[in-house]
């Protein structure tokens, strides 16, 4: 019988040990054998799916975690190191000061100035437990309701809350005094109007955050507001500063000086001129524009009636929207009879017509079986007194003579039916009949004013190219933007945007206008010694269904001067203004030339008078003065001065005068009326200060010497250097004391 497998085996395996050695050979395993391992020993045969699997397992949890922190890292990552810095730090805002608005010669019309703005700390207060403290004392001070106090004293979710903007100083002072744990002051910024009521539409007026909202502070807004700084500091969980703590300082950046065109002087009798007329005749509105017609530059602009811009009603949106309103850009209306200088010019520019050429007028003239009437029956007339007198069937002939294409190829050269590109917002297009639909009927009108709309800028901007040698230009009323060390950013340039008629047809058509004044209806405007040209217009008004009103009417007058070298031009409009005769030459050129006459002496244009008018000339200047400053005066006081200077005085407001018009220092016949605006002032301690001597100084040095004596500068003329100063040198002053110098070669 055979020895089992296993003993079989055991012995090859002694038999095959020779001296020492042990030799290894391939297990041999039956079929047998191999169905009896057990499934345990089969696991190395697995090892490799098992790694496989723990291989990816560990792979997909690195490849979440991978992506999680990627996640919080790289696209929450910002927010989340915002929201932790919030924790830690309190950032406050540094506002920057805007910028100022002067006039062309520096002087200031918008400027901000600080003020105080009451914070609350509501984790410091909840610490000190005296939020209905606060709410109590603070409710009768700010004018506010003491539970809306308390609700932001008792959020402890912010650390810092606005509770007031911008408030009083002494109020301020007040709540300084009181030493209240949880609150505190920022100082802020708020925008100062020195003039009050003046340039209204044109200035316009900011948020409390000090963003433009209408005029020139909406327009150039982006040069005016400058860029805000901030202060970063540590705090503790409770909000507390940490003593030692880091802190990051980044400076704001100031708003730009922005200079306007606009003239503070011509402003002055500009403003001056439509509150008389205002006064005088009640109308819907009063409005008036000043160009220099060489240019383009805005001179002056006003608009009646109108507000404080310290105080703009914000209450009442309707009447701020209404009174912010600037008509001269905005409205469109028939231009009436002084559209016929365009018909005139353009028929002169075409040849259709010569000064010889007579016309007759029987009171009427007949289009398409239409009878378009004339003001009076004029009879035979020549070109020069068809003008002079206004005469609709004049302009009628010439308009249906000219034709359709060549009267529109004259409308859209002087710029009508198109926005003029001025540097304001909400600037109109004015509404002219389009060319294929014009009727025959409707040419006729335009020729002499109706059946077309445009704007007093539209019209006063044509009016410019018709006297300055044939060039239409785009007015602009921003003359340079500067930054705070006196670089220029941004200035303006005169653009030339058409040549509707040549420089023959202009100097032509400024004879012609200076006849109207001297012979025509334009002679209540004429000023002694000076050479004026111009042309009324009463034009017709319609009611919300289209039809005329009757007894309505916008009565206008324009004008230039010199007539041989203009250097000024205005358009003076009063809107339905309460009285009979309504005409154009009644209720508005007397006022122009009022202003004229003021302009022209200011501008140091040369009267060439006559011998009468010499004589005449002589007597009233004995009884003309200049007008005393009575700035930061009482009302008591400044009318007195002004009533002893021969002057009658209108008086707005309370407090002391903070504006007059006209300015200091303007010459004023004795009887005329000085506008003084008073306005409240806190009493403050009067501090003397001695003048120091700036004549032969140049007007930086002046600048200089001024602010560190406490006083400030009016700059009249153009020269390098001061030649006279109103206070000598030496002359003890109080502090804020206006000395007025004269800048001279």
């Amino acid at each position: 019988m055979s020895a089992p497998p296993q003993q079989a085996a055991a012995r090859q395996t002694e038999g095959n040990k020779v001296k020492g050695i042990r030799l290894r050979l391939p297990k041999v395993r039956s079929r047998e054998m191999q169905a009896n391992i057990p499934k345990k020993l089969k696991e190395p045969a697995n090892r490799k799916k098992r790694f496989l699997i723990v291989l990816c397992s560990f792979t997909a949890v690195f490849t979440l975690l991978f992506c999680r922190v990627f996640y919080l890292q790289i696209i929450q990552g910002p927010s989340l190191v915002q929201r932790a810095l919030s924790q830690w730090t309190r950032v406050t805002s540094v506002e920057p000061k805007r910028g100022d608005i002067v006039d062309r010669n520096g002087e200031v019309l918008a400027q901000s100035g600080t003020a105080d703005t009451v914070l609350l700390y509501p984790k410091k207060i909840a610490e000190a437990g005296n939020a209905q403290t606060i709410a109590d004392t603070l409710a009768p001070l700010l004018g506010m309701d003491a539970a809306t106090i308390l609700e932001k004293a008792q959020d402890t979710s912010k650390s810092e809350v606005w509770l007031k903007r911008q408030i009083d100083r002494d109020v301020a002072d007040q709540i300084r005094a009181l030493n209240l744990t949880g609150v505190g002051f920022m100082v802020d910024t708020k925008r100062y109007y020195p003039k009050g009521d003046f340039l209204t539409q044109v200035l316009g007026f900011t948020s409390v955050d000090g963003e433009g909202l209408e005029g020139v502070e909406a327009y150039y807004n982006k040069y005016l507001a400058g860029t805000p700084g901030e202060l970063r500091a540590q705090t503790d969980v409770k909000g507390n500063e940490i003593a030692f703590g880091e802190e990051y300082y980044v400076p704001a950046t100031d708003g730009y000086t922005v200079s306007l065109t606009i003239d503070y002087v011509i402003q002055s009798f500009v403003e001056k001129a439509c509150a008389d007329a205002y006064a005088q005749y009640n109308p819907k509105g009063v409005m008036c524009i000043a160009m220099d017609p060489n240019t383009g530059e805005i001179l002056a602009l006003c608009n009646k009636q109108s507000y404080d811009l310290n105080s703009p009603p914000r209450d009442d949106t309707e009447t701020l929207n209404e009174l912010s309103r600037n008509r001269i850009l905005a409205d469109a209306n028939d231009p009436g009879s002084i559209f016929k200088v365009f018909t005139m010019a353009a028929a002169l520019d075409t040849g259709q017509t010569k000064d010889s050429e007579t016309f007759t007028c029987n009171g009427s003239i007949k289009v398409q079986n239409t009878t378009i009437r004339c003001t009076s029956t004029h009879g035979t007339v020549d070109l020069k007194t068809g003008l002079a007198k206004s005469c609709n069937p004049v302009f009628v002939t010439l308009a249906l003579r000219m034709g359709t294409d060549t009267m529109y190829d004259y409308l859209k050269n002087f710029g009508f039916g198109s926005k003029t590109g001025v540097d304001m917002s909400a600037e109109a297009s004015g509404i002219v009949i389009p060319r294929e639909n014009v009727t025959d009927n409707d040419l006729a009108r335009i020729g002499f004013g109706q059946s077309i709309s445009t704007t007093p800028i539209q019209t006063l901007n044509a009016f410019c190219s018709v006297i300055n040698g044939g060039e239409l230009l785009e007015p602009h009323i921003m003359k340079s933007v500067t930054d705070a060390d006196g670089n220029v950013v941004e200035e303006s340039s005169k653009v030339v945007k058409a040549n509707p008629i040549s420089k023959e047809t202009s100097d032509h058509m400024r004879e012609m206008l200076e006849d109207v004044v001297n012979e025509g209806s334009g002679k209540n405007s004429y000023v002694k010694g000076f050479r004026v040209g111009g042309k009324t217009g009463t034009a017709q008004k319609y009611d919300e269904t289209g039809k005329v009103k009757e007894g309505a009417h916008l009565s206008s007058f324009i004008a230039f001067a010199p007539a041989n070298d203009p250097k000024i031009a205005i358009l003076f409009m009063v809107d339905e203004a309460d009285t009979y005769n309504d005409y154009g030459s009644t209720v508005a050129a007397p006022y122009v030339g009022q202003i004229l006459e003021d302009t022209l002496k200011y501008m140091k244009v040369e009267p060439q008078l006559t011998e009468e008018e010499q004589k005449e000339q002589q007597e009233e200047e004995k009884k003309v003065a200049q007008v005393e400053s009575v700035m930061g005066m009482s009302q008591e006081d400044a009318v007195a001065t002004l009533e002893k200077q021969g002057y009658k005085v209108t008086v707005n407001g309370e407090g002391v005068v903070s504006s007059q018009m006209p300015a200091p220092g303007t010459n004023l016949q004795q009887g005329e009326t000085v506008v003084i605006t008073l306005t409240p002032a806190t009493p403050t301690p009067i501090v003397m200060t001695e003048v120091p001597a700036l004549v032969g100084k140049t007007k930086q040095e002046c600048e200089q010497l001024l602010e560190e004596a406490g006083l400030t500068a009016y700059f009249h003329g153009t020269g390098k250097k001061v030649t006279w100063q109103n206070k000598k040198a030496g002359t003890e002053v109080q502090q804020g004391t206006e000395i007025r110098l004269e800048l001279g070669d």
